[in-house]
């Protein structure tokens, strides 16, 4: 009597567990944050399919620039109109001899690079290789952008005397630029964080302890600065407060805070910078054309209507069982909804872009998983016992031994539909036999 009623009681808390992996899996988490309360589960990743799409030509820059030669050849920045040993002429941004085949394609592969780096996954990029336009297309979010913001910009990198224009360190002395946080009292701050090779950290070493805050004979604050430089833009001006002998430059970005969609906004922007750093110089110079914006053809009551006829397929599924099976059959039922909130949740956490594909891919997996069930429930409508269980069990994971090998391939073809294809059949199966193993043989097994 004990025993049954220790099983009851296990069943129960299973049952329990199953519908809150539901209730994550379709509600979220909410939190209170400062004003509201927002949901700390990722969202999902939707394809240009379900989104829309941005389609950015970006051009060759034509611009041209006027530049001060002095008698020996080299570039004068301070001048005055018509100052003697002074030449001033005018040259494109983009030599000629600058515009090649072979730079068109250096600049795809820093673009595919930056864009890899910032864990964009879906785009379209294409390189015209007689003129070096481009054509990018992205999924439209309030990210866009940012992202096209990191994509095209030249990405020079210097640090100079703020006061005399003196180059310090360049962009060939980076060996990585990352992402990194720190909490504080105030919230969270991300920084921009630049590692320098063995000779940068030597140069960065003595610029820590050269550009720093001292006092003068009258006991004035004197601030020696640098400017770290961005495509000759200053992107800060600062000194250091301490000397630096690890060769990391730590610069924050924004402001600590609490607030999830600020901080959201400064990671991806620095993850942008980063990105710019860690790679290449661009050859060419360019400027965007155009960008615009093209709406999904999926319209919302198509979506909403899917989702209906969805949820309607559970409902039938589970009564069908329920009348079939009796109890085990209600059990069967909602472990075969259990199993597609945890499919979801681990499309969530593992970023997967949703595509057409996707979708189709998830609905056989639903469908697999639900066979499975009918199965199992017809041999233990029979007889119920862990033997018939664990044959059915077998079978059904040697049936999916090749699909677990042909997923883990589909995951690493470059094409986006076919690779989130491949992730989605690869969690589906993993928590095919994982699930199964634990609780459906708890709930169905008397």
């Amino acid at each position: 009597m004990g025993k049954v009623k220790n099983n009851s009681i296990i069943k129960i808390m299973i049952l329990l567990l199953i519908t809150i992996i539901i209730l994550i899996s379709l509600v979220g988490i909410y939190v209170k944050k400062t004003y509201q309360y927002e949901n700390i589960l990722p969202d999902y990743k939707l394809g240009m399919e379900f989104t829309g799409s941005r389609i950015t030509q970006i051009k060759v820059s034509d611009a041209e620039n006027q530049v001060a030669y002095d008698t020996e050849g080299n570039i004068v920045e301070d001048y005055e109109e018509g100052q003697e040993g002074i030449t001033v002429v005018t040259e494109k941004v983009n030599k000629d001899e600058a515009l090649t085949e072979e730079n068109f394609k250096k600049v795809k592969e820093i673009i595919q690079k930056r864009l890899k780096q910032t864990n964009i996954q879906e785009y379209e990029l294409r390189v015209n290789m007689q003129t070096g336009d481009i054509m990018l297309e992205l999924p439209e979010s309030i990210q866009t952008d940012t992202i096209l913001s990191g994509v095209y910009p030249a990405g020079k990198f210097e640090i100079v005397d703020a006061e005399t224009g003196e180059v310090l360190l360049t962009k060939e002395q980076i060996k990585d630029s990352v992402v990194m946080y720190e909490a504080t009292t105030t919230g969270t701050q991300v920084y921009l964080a630049i590692q320098f090779d063995k000779e940068g950290t030597v140069k960065l070493k003595e610029i820590s302890k050269t550009y720093i805050a001292t006092q003068d004979e009258e006991g004035n604050t004197v601030e020696k600065q640098i400017s770290v430089k961005i495509d000759d833009e200053d992107f800060t001006t600062t000194y250091f407060g301490s000397t630096i002998p690890n060769g990391q430059l730590n610069i924050p970005m924004g402001h600590a805070t609490e607030d999830t969609e600020e901080l959201g906004e400064y990671i991806n922007q620095t993850a942008l910078v980063a990105a710019i750093l860690s790679n290449e110089t661009m050859p060419i110079i360019y400027e965007v054309e155009s960008s615009s914006y093209f709406p999904t053809e999926i319209k919302e009551n198509t979506i909403l209507l899917l989702e209906i006829i969805v949820v309607a397929l559970n409902i039938i599924i589970i009564i069908y069982f329920s009348i079939r099976y009796k109890l085990n059959g209600l059990f069967g039922g909602i472990i075969g909804i259990g199993f597609g909130a945890l499919l979801l949740l681990a499309i969530r956490f593992s970023n997967v872009v949703i595509t057409i594909e996707a979708l189709i891919v998830f609905f056989m997996m639903m469908l697999l998983n639900y066979l499975f069930i009918q199965v199992l429930l017809a041999k233990l409508n029979k007889e119920n016992t862990k033997q018939n269980f664990y044959e059915v069990l077998k079978r059904a994971l040697l049936t999916i031994i090749p699909f677990a090998i042909v997923a883990v391939i589909l995951c690493f073809q470059g094409t986006l539909a076919i690779s989130t294809s491949g992730m989605i059949m690869f969690w589906g199966l993993v928590i095919f036999a994982l699930y199964h193993l634990g609780i459906t043989k708890i709930l169905l097994i008397k």
